[in-house]
């Protein structure tokens, strides 16, 4: 009723529109109608095609208006849930990827630097592989990260250009191995240095503390560290953020393993305990114990308890 147009109450009621009148095609309606029922979702029952009909057809209209209105809409508003972009940084979900990606990629040319040269930059791969392999020892300068921070940091990185098989935004020799780069060595620059960003050699992440408790969800997926709050590692984060843009531009994405609370914060969505238990469950679970012992005597037994030391951040043991 807000976009100014029938209910799907109101459509479903009167049998649900044809599609094709409000320029949808009938067939891919017909399909998501198809779908719907192989989930064994349930829309009104008896009526559920025409009930699903009608919210197909009203994200159909719903999607023609902000189509036509996205490209006037200021989108650094959106932490400002009343203003336009905050109202539509709201129903994202309920908009097609097809409209979001129109915008995603008009703002990749926008930005795109258009000159044809790129960075050159030479990597001594077999000294980043000895350093990944030590254990416990931090030499971040010697790694395939660390190299192409001392060589990038400075550049913006909106370049990139295509040669041989996808874009590129620098060309990669590796010291000692043959072989020119079309492509295929980009990318293996990018492997590398999601390796280092993942081991002890850089230290910029850690992994989950479900991982280290062998217990929960995403025991494979790395945080950044907290311990990395000086002047360099700023630099070092910031660094990471430019070559994750560039992994944007060239479809080549810095393959980090991060867990879904990371990306929540990141684009500002709420986060619940249940992304936070996914990444350290046992936490969540001493907390809840806290929270729900009311008894004085259990109050008592709890402060001895293997849970006060969890809570505390004390290691078991």
């Amino acid at each position: 009723h807000w976009l100014g147009w029938e209910s799907p109450v109101r459509l479903e009621q009167e049998g649900a529109p044809r599609a094709s009148v409000l320029e949808v095609d009938p067939a891919v309606a017909s399909d998501y109608v198809t779908y719907q029922r192989r989930r064994g979702s349930s829309f009104g029952g008896a009526r559920s095609a025409a009930a699903v009909r009608a919210r197909f057809v009203v994200l159909k209209k719903l999607e023609s208006l902000v189509a036509a209105t996205l490209p006037l809409v200021d989108l650094l508003g959106c932490r400002d849930e009343e203003s336009a972009a905050g109202r539509l940084i709201a129903i994202k979900s309920r908009l097609f990827e097809a409209t979001k990606m129109h915008v995603w990629d008009a703002a990749i040319r926008m930005t795109q630097d258009r000159k044809e040269d790129i960075p050159c930059v030479t990597v001594y791969r077999g000294a980043a592989a000895e350093h990944r392999r030590s254990q416990g020892v931090r030499d971040w300068q010697g790694t395939v990260f660390g190299q192409l921070f001392g060589a990038l940091e400075d550049m913006p990185l909106l370049r990139s250009r295509s040669k041989g098989k996808g874009m590129m935004a620098w060309q990669v020799t590796f010291a000692g191995e043959g072989g020119d780069d079309y492509g295929g060595l980009f990318r293996e620059s990018i492997r590398e240095m999601a390796a280092d960003l993942q081991s002890t050699a850089t230290g910029l992440f850690v992994p989950v503390p479900n991982s280290r408790n062998a217990t929960g969800f995403n025991r494979d997926t790395y945080l950044p560290n907290p311990a990395c709050s000086s002047p360099l590692h700023m630099r070092h984060f910031r660094f990471i953020g430019k070559l994750m843009g560039s992994g944007m531009r060239t479809s080549n994405p810095l393959g980090l393993d991060l867990p879904p609370i990371f990306w929540k914060r990141f684009l500002g969505e709420d986060v619940s305990v249940r992304d936070l238990a996914g990444v350290d469950e046992r936490w969540v679970r001493a907390v809840e114990s806290v929270r729900t012992t009311s008894p004085a005597s259990a109050w008592n037994a709890l402060v001895t308890s293997p849970v006060a030391a969890v809570v505390a951040g004390v290691p078991p043991g």
